[in-house]
């Protein structure tokens, strides 16, 4: 579970599932169910894979000759070494709790209704490459806020404005290898900004988020979903300077809410495709 903040809105049992294949290199595989507990808690378990396999095995030929790195490459093209998989696993256990209070901005003005949820992650990390195997156990906390930007200026068209503050690895998360050694996560800052607008003429509803982490560079993703209510919704956006374009269909079977998502994103290392299911278990609280 990536914020778990945004547990907060959830208000029924779900399950949910992706599948991500990058470049036609790597795979991504993700599992989550969620339950909510009353009208304020939200209670989740995800577990979630990145494994690259057939990694082609090479010796350090750094230190020999030129003329000794060539006739050893051509002597691995013919008969290889083998090859190996580097596999990463981590498992959440997720706590969120949803608050609603009336922002109060005095005499003058008005109060005005705001949600804010607050979550954790507990979450549980496993690394393998080759023979070499580490793990550690980490802690995630978010915080949001989301209020309607009509009662804020009292424009009846406007939609609805939220914000999230995501801190991972609060206090560096450890990784210690059979190797004896440890490597640690340092904590990332993670800040998003969404905005809901109605579109109330054609029954649907336009959405943007934007956000920024403070790891790898401090790059920034965004994007843009078009959502016609109950049928479907179109996507464009960018993750990690990747475009990707998508669409989500909401069918009910079973009387039970679907969600069918797919996207593509492209890269200089080729294309990656996006599949997704969600399944709503319960009527919203």
């Amino acid at each position: 579970m990536h914020n778990p903040a945004n547990l907060g809105y959830v208000n029924s049992s779900e399950i949910r599932a992706l599948y991500i294949s990058q470049f036609g290199l790597a795979n991504y595989n993700y599992l989550g169910a969620t339950q909510p507990v009353g009208a304020d808690y939200v209670f989740a378990v995800n577990w979630m894979r990145l494994s690259v396999d057939d990694i082609p095995l090479r010796p350090d030929l750094s230190d020999l000759t030129l003329v000794t790195q060539r006739d050893s490459a051509r002597t691995l093209l013919h008969d290889p070494l083998g090859t190996f998989t580097d596999r990463e696993d981590a498992v959440f256990l997720s706590l969120a709790r949803m608050f609603r209070w009336n922002l109060d901005l005095g005499w003058r003005y008005f109060a005005f209704p705001v949600e804010t949820p607050i979550g954790v992650n507990i979450k549980y990390l496993n690394r393998r490459i080759h023979t070499v195997q580490g793990s550690g156990l980490g802690i995630d906390v978010s915080v949001g806020a989301k209020f309607w930007l009509s009662d804020l200026l009292d424009v009846k068209w406007m939609g609805r404005l939220g914000n999230a503050l995501l801190i991972q690895d609060l206090t560096g998360t450890p990784i210690s290898w059979n190797t004896k050694s440890q490597d640690v996560m340092h904590p990332n800052l993670l800040w998003s900004l969404s905005y809901e607008q109605p579109i109330r003429r054609f029954d649907g509803q336009l959405n943007f988020v934007f956000s920024r982490a403070s790891r790898y560079g401090a790059k920034s993703s965004w994007g843009i979903e078009y959502k016609i209510q109950d049928v479907a919704a179109v996507q464009i956006g960018t993750t990690a300077e990747q475009f990707n374009a998508g669409i989500a269909f909401y069918p009910t079977m079973f009387q039970m809410p679907f969600s069918i998502e797919y996207s593509l994103g492209n890269h200089v290392l080729g294309y990656s495709h996006r599949l997704g299911l969600s399944v709503s278990l319960s009527k919203p609280i």
